[in-house]
């Protein structure tokens, strides 16, 4: 039987030492740091490569008006409160 780690537990393990790391120095407990799951795809050739690189590439950008930044959900909140 195979004992190796299959990638969702690395992902997994990965994320959890991570967070624990970042809310020591943010001197936080308990706060969730990742989305949910993770995204497996394969890439099949060149052109899907290049578009998965661009899309990293300019994905932070996109962060400040998203709907899910936390600061956008707050501001929110606070309009309709």
């Amino acid at each position: 039987m195979n004992h190796a780690p299959m990638l969702g537990g690395i992902v997994r393990s990965f994320k959890a030492r991570c967070t624990y790391m970042i809310n020591q120095i943010r001197n936080t407990s308990g706060i969730p740091v990742w989305q949910k799951n993770h995204y497996e795809h394969i890439i099949w050739d060149e052109k899907e490569l290049n578009q998965i690189r661009e899309y990293i590439v300019n994905n932070p950008i996109q962060w400040e008006p998203d709907t899910e930044n936390p600061q956008n959900i707050k501001e929110k909140e606070i309009r309709n409160a």
